[in-house]
């Protein structure tokens, strides 16, 4: 799933970190909500990056992290919908991450 988050602190005197919720609706299967029953769901991060400016003896840091992850049925469109919440944090730099690999698995009465 994409998802874009980015944080800067050239300088490193606050450090700095950004926290944010994104979601996605699964384009199958199409559920009533008699019909679905749960849902379990895990996610990684998959693309992550940081450019930082720092000479040798100062600490520079960036930190990537999955907070929570979950899906459950939205009636509305009958589909499930993937939850992730998810914060990055850096100093000297800038940190980044695009990118999120999940998996869900679904129960259903048929």
């Amino acid at each position: 799933m994409g998802v874009s988050l980015y944080v800067s602190d050239p300088t490193g005197t606050a450090g700095a970190f950004i926290e944010d919720e994104f979601s996605a609706a699964l384009t199958n299967p199409t559920l009533s909500s008699g019909q679905f029953k749960s849902a379990i769901a895990t996610a990684s991060l998959a693309s992550i990056g940081g450019t930082y400016y720092t000479d040798s003896s100062i600490a520079a840091h960036g930190a990537w992290l999955v907070l929570s992850v979950g899906a459950h049925h939205n009636p509305g469109i009958g589909k499930v919908e993937l939850v992730a919440r998810l914060r990055i944090a850096g100093s000297h730099g800038v940190v980044y991450f695009s990118t999120i690999a999940f998996q869900v698995f679904t129960t259903a009465a048929v």
